[in-house]
C-alpha cells in the first residue's frame, strides 16, 4: 500500500536494502513526496499538488529511482537514476543519470538499450514518446552526448491508487504518467527515510554523542560486489560514528583505465604521505576483462602496484568464530600468513615468443661490461618467457617485520622457499634470513623459547597441514597468494580473513580485503538476483586501519570503536546471523535452507543494528 510519511529525519543518501527495492522520500521544499519500493515489482510513489503528480503503482518492472541529493551512487541493476549533481558519470550499468541541471548525458550508444529498459516486460512499449530530444552535441570525439532532460514516460498499470487534495480514488486499467524533469525538481536537500528505515540506521551522531575524530586516512575504492558492499559499510557502519578526514581514490577498473593506472600511483603515495590506506578488492585484468572493460592495455595488478611503491610485507590472519567449524579440524591455533609484497611475478615481464629465436636477459652494470644469460633457444611455433625480480633491500625489509611479527606474537617463524631449483633466486631469501637472524634476532628468540626455520615450500605445505596452527609463515610473494587463500578456506571461509601490509618504516600501514571482488555473486546482483555476499573481511579492512590511525594518533575512542566494530561482527555469527558461506560451513552445502542464512544488505542492516546498540551501551571514555 501506498505510505504517507510526515516530516522525518533527514539523511544524505536512500536507504536500499534488496536489489530493486527503493525506501526513499524528498523533501516537501522542491515538491516530491515520499515514495517507497517495498518489493519488487512494485513502484509506489507520491508527488506535491504543485507538480500534479498523482500516487501510482507499477506492478511490474521497471524500478524508478529518483534522486535530488548532491552526491549519490547507486548500485542496483534495472535503475533509472535521476541525480541532480553537478557532474556525474555512468557508475553502474543500466543506470541513466539526470546531471548538470536541466541537461541530460548519455553514451550514444545506450538510447535503445534505455527505451527498451523502461519498457521492459511489456509496462510500456506503446507509451514511451519524445524520450530523448536532442539539444546540443559537445562533438564526434567526446564519447556523451547532450539530450535535452524533458521526457515523457506512460505505463499502463493494471491497477492505480491515486490520492489526490486527501480524496482516495481507485481505477483499473489507467494511465499513470509523468513528465517534464525541471531545474527546480532537481536540487531538493538531503532526502528524507521512512520512520521504519529510521529505526534501522545508527542514530546521528549529534543523538547519540559526538562523532569520534580521526586522523588522515586513505581510502581506495574497489570493483564489483565488494564495491558495493563497501559503500554500505561506510553507510552503515563507518559515517555515522567517526568523523574522518578520508582521502578518496577511486581505483575501479573504469577508473584505472582512464587514468592510465596513475590513479593507483597516487593513492600509494597518498598512503605514503598519511600513513594508513584502507583499499577494497580490485580486479587485476586478464584477456577478458580487457575485452569486457575495452581497456587501453592490460593494467598491472594494482595491489602489485602499490605493494612495490610501499614495500613491506602483507599478514594474513584469520577470523574465528566458535560456531564455525573448520575444514582443517586440527587448526585450533590461527596460522599467520606473511607475504613478501615486493616484486615476483607481481612485477614481471612476461611476452609470447612468436616462434623460433632465441631469449636472453642482459644486466648491464653502471660501470662495466653488460653480461648475457641465456634463457632458451626456442624452435617451432615458440612459447612464452618471464623475466621477474627482487631486490636485496626488499628481502631485507620483508625478514625484518617478519621476525618482529614474530617476537610481537609469541610464535615461531618459518620461511618456505624452492631454494633446491631456484638456486641463485630463492638461495637469496634463505641467505638473508638466516643472516639477519643469527645477527640480530635468535638471542631474542631464544629468549621467548621459539626460534626460526627455512622449509621447502612443498615439505612446508605438508607439515602445515598436519599442525595446529599457531605460527607465523613467511611466504614469498606468489605463494603468499595463494597459500593464504588456501588457509582461510581451511579456517572456514575466504571471508574472514585479514590482510595488513606493514611497511619497514613501522608508520605505514595498508589494509584490505584478503579475497577478489566476488564476481560471480556481482553478475547475480546485476540480474536483481538475491546475493549472500560475506562484507567481514572488508569490514576487518576498515577496523585494521584504524587501528593502527589510533596507534598512531594515541586516540583511544578510535581504538575502542574498531574493537567494538570487530566484536559486533564476530558476536552477530556466533549469536546465528550470517551469510551463506558460513551457513554452508556448518551445514553443508546440500543441508543449507534460505532461512538459514542473511542476504547480503539483510546482514549489513543487522550488522548496523548490533553496532548501534554495542555503542549506545559503550561507557564514555
Amino acid at each position: 500500500m501506498t505510505q504517507n510519511f510526515s516530516e522525518a529525519k533527514r539523511f544524505s543518501r536512500p536507504h536500499v536494502s534488496r536489489p530493486h527495492v527503493l525506501q526513499t522520500t524528498a523533501s516537501s521544499d522542491h515538491r516530491f513526496s515520499g515514495y517507497r519500493f517495498l518489493c519488487p515489482p512494485v513502484l509506489q510513489t507520491t508527488a506535491s499538488p504543485d507538480h500534479r503528480f498523482s500516487s501510482y503503482r507499477f506492478l511490474c518492472p521497471p524500478v524508478l529511482q529518483l534522486i535530488g541529493s548532491s552526491v549519490h551512487m547507486f548500485s542496483r541493476p534495472h535503475v533509472l537514476q535521476l541525480i541532480g549533481s553537478s557532474v556525474h558519470m555512468f557508475s553502474r550499468p543500466h543506470v541513466l543519470q539526470l546531471i548538470d541541471d536541466s541537461q541530460l548525458y548519455l553514451p550514444l550508444k545506450s538510447r535503445d538499450s534505455i527505451q527498451s529498459l523502461l519498457a521492459l516486460n511489456g509496462l510500456a512499449p506503446s507509451y514511451i514518446t519524445d524520450l530523448y530530444s536532442p539539444s546540443q552535441s559537445k562533438g564526434p570525439s567526446d564519447p556523451l552526448a547532450k539530450f535535452s532532460a524533458r521526457a515523457t514516460l506512460t505505463a499502463q498499470a493494471e491497477s492505480l491508487e491515486a490520492e489526490v487534495s486527501g480524496t482516495r480514488r481507485k481505477a483499473s486499467p489507467l494511465r499513470a504518467q509523468f513528465s517534464g524533469w525541471h531545474r527546480s525538481d532537481l536540487h531538493p536537500p538531503p532526502l528524507l527515510v521512512s520512520a521504519r528505515v529510521a529505526e534501522l540506521r545508527p542514530e546521528p551522531a549529534s543523538k547519540m554523542s559526538q562523532k569520534i575524530k580521526s586522523g588522515s586516512v586513505v581510502e581506495m575504492q574497489g570493483d564489483e560486489m565488494t564495491r558495493v558492499i563497501w559503500e554500505l559499510i561506510k553507510e552503515k557502519l563507518i559515517f555515522p560514528y567517526l568523523e574522518l578526514d578520508l582521502h578518496s581514490y577511486d581505483l575501479g577498473m573504469e577508473s584505472r583505465d582512464a587514468t592510465d593506472d596513475k590513479v593507483t600511483v597516487d593513492a600509494a603515495e597518498a598512503v605514503q604521505r598519511y600513513n594508513v590506506g584502507i583499499k577494497c578488492a580490485t580486479i587485476t585484468p586478464d584477456e577478458h576483462r580487457v575485452e569486457e572493460f575495452k581497456l587501453k592495455q592490460m593494467w598491472r595488478s594494482p595491489n602489485g602496484t602499490i605493494r612495490n611503491i610501499l614495500g613491506g610485507t602483507v599478514f594474513r590472519e584469520a577470523i574465528i568464530c566458535k560456531n564455525i567449524p573448520r575444514l582443517v579440524p586440527g587448526w585450533t591455533k590461527p596460522i599467520i600468513i606473511g607475504r613478501h609484497a615486493h616484486g615476483d611475478q607481481y612485477k614481471a615481464t612476461d611476452f609470447v615468443v612468436p616462434g623460433p629465436g632465441k631469449v636472453e636477459i642482459t644486466y648491464t652494470p653502471t660501470d662495466g661490461e653488460p653480461v648475457k644469460y641465456l634463457v632458451n633457444q626456442f624452435e617451432g611455433t615458440g612459447g612464452v618467457a618471464l623475466a621477474m625480480y627482487n631486490t636485496d633491500k626488499s628481502i631485507k625489509d620483508f625478514a625484518h617485520s617478519s621476525f618482529q611479527m614474530a617476537l610481537s606474537k609469541g610464535q615461531v617463524l618459518y620461511l618456505s622457499t624452492k631454494n633446491t631449483i631456484l638456486k641463485k633466486y630463492d638461495g637469496r631469501f634463505k641467505d638473508i634470513f638466516q643472516e639477519i637472524y643469527e645477527k640480530e634476532y635468535q638471542a631474542q628468540f631464544e629468549a621467548k623459547s621459539i626460534w626460526y626455520e627455512h622449509r621447502l615450500i612443498d615439505d612446508m605445505v605438508a607439515q602445515v597441514m598436519k599442525s595446529d596452527g599457531g605460527f607465523i609463515w613467511a611466504c614469498k610473494n606468489y605463494d603468499g597468494d595463494v597459500q593464504s587463500d588456501s588457509v582461510a578456506q581451511g579456517y572456514g571461509s575466504l571471508g574472514m580473513m585479514t590482510s595488513v601490509l606493514i611497511c619497514p618504516d613501522g608508520r605505514t600501514v595498508e589494509s584490505e580485503a584478503a579475497h577478489g571482488t566476488v564476481t560471480r555473486h556481482y553478475r547475480q546482483h546485476q540480474q536483481g538476483k538475491e546475493t549472500s555476499t560475506n562484507p567481514i573481511a572488508s569490514i576487518f579492512a576498515w577496523t585494521r586501519g584504524l587501528l593502527h590511525r589510533a596507534k598512531l594518533d594515541d586516540n583511544t575512542q578510535l581504538r575502542v570503536f574498531s574493537e567494538a566494530l570487530e566484536a559486533v561482527c564476530i558476536e552477530t555469527i556466533e549469536a546465528g546471523f550470517m551469510t551463506k558461506d558460513l551457513a554452508i560451513c556448518i551445514k553443508g552445502l546440500q543441508n543449507v535452507k534460505r532461512a538459514d542464512y542473511m542476504n547480503t544488505f539483510e546482514f549489513l542492516d543487522k550488522l548496523a543494528e548490533n553496532l548501534k546498540l554495542k555503542m549506545t551501551n559503550q561507557p564514555k571514555l
